[in-house]
């Protein structure tokens, strides 16, 4: 009876580099946008393997998610599990480029009905032609970083477009740039607008359900209005997913105290997640503004009352607006 003939060793060395490789093409990528559990099991309850610090770097085993988690590998070689929303993705296979233009996703049959929420909008948001990247992004409804204190200028000096960043791109290029992180500034609130029907928000209507887009000025800027400041303004927005959380983060409110003031001009300080508005910088539609770097979405506003003196390194008189 012959022998059955096994393969050489050189024959099963090249399959094996081979199949290393098609692995290695399909490994996805991700940064940390903000501190996180890696936990052992995709839920709350399972057991935290380690502390993942913003900014770290994480394989994704799969880009499929469960339960709002993806399957990572940490720096360290660890496996476990992290929140996918605080997961900025390469979304792309090693090697190629990060580009992944717009794209459409179809709104789920919820959005429809005359009493769709916020809560029914996936945190792409929805419709024909959308950036899921800027959208996630601009949904990020939790943040327990601890503020970082900036002045208004930090905004303002801040690159805008941004060299090699395209619509569509996966984020790394801004948050090297400092996207993702807790700021809290001082500024003159000139007016509280509200938003209009968006991708991210999945076009509801309704004022719970939309944006609130802030103008704000420097605080050194002596009777700062709307006509002579705004081009030079930065922007800062409530979202309806921070307003779940923070239910007196409205915009009609914050109008209120802007216009019972004698310039309607409101000295406040804000508390929100530092963001490049991708869509406005680089599509067709430019808004009245410095530049497209804003603090979005807020987390905290806190104004100073008339004839009160308020710094931003020292919480005296300054008035919470949830209070």
């Amino acid at each position: 009876m012959p022998r059955p003939r096994l393969q050489s060793p050189s024959f099963c060395s090249l399959i094996f580099v081979l199949l290393l490789s098609t692995l290695a093409g399909f490994a996805q990528t991700g940064t940390l946008l903000r501190g996180s559990n890696l936990r052992k099991a995709p839920n709350t309850s399972s057991a935290i393997l380690e502390n993942l610090h913003k900014g770290d770097s994480v394989t994704l085993t799969s880009t499929r998610k469960r339960s709002g988690y993806y399957h990572v590998s940490a720096g360290d070689g660890t496996v476990g599990w992290v929140l996918a929303k605080n997961v900025s993705t390469s979304g792309t296979s090693v090697g190629s480029g990060t580009t992944a233009e717009k794209v459409a996703i179809a709104c789920p049959a919820a959005i429809t009905g005359a009493e769709a929420t916020i809560t029914d909008c996936p945190e792409t948001g929805c419709g024909p032609s959308l950036d899921p990247n800027l959208n996630k992004q601009k949904n990020i409804a939790t943040d327990n970083d601890a503020p970082v204190d900036k002045d208004l200028s930090f905004l303002a000096a801040l690159p805008d477009p941004v060299p090699g960043f395209n619509i569509g791109d996966t984020r790394e290029k801004l948050t090297t740039l400092g996207e993702g992180q807790m700021i809290r500034v001082v500024a003159f609130a000139l007016v509280a607008r509200k938003g209009s029907q968006e991708s991210c928000n999945c076009k509801l209507a309704k004022p719970a359900d939309t944006d609130n887009h802030i103008v704000l000025v420097d605080p050194t800027v002596t009777k700062p209005t709307l006509a002579a400041n705004e081009s030079t303004s930065q922007t800062a927005e409530f979202t309806p997913r921070v307003r779940l959380t923070h239910p007196k983060l409205v915009g009609a409110d914050l109008q209120a105290l802007i216009a019972a003031t004698p310039n309607q001009a409101l000295l406040v300080r804000v508390t929100g997640v530092q963001m490049f508005d991708s869509e406005h910088s680089l599509g067709p539609f430019h808004l009245k503004r410095n530049n497209n770097w804003e603090i979005h979405p807020v987390f905290g506003l806190e104004y100073c009352p008339a004839a009160k003196a308020c710094t931003q390194g020292s919480d005296a008189n300054w008035v919470n607006m949830e209070k």
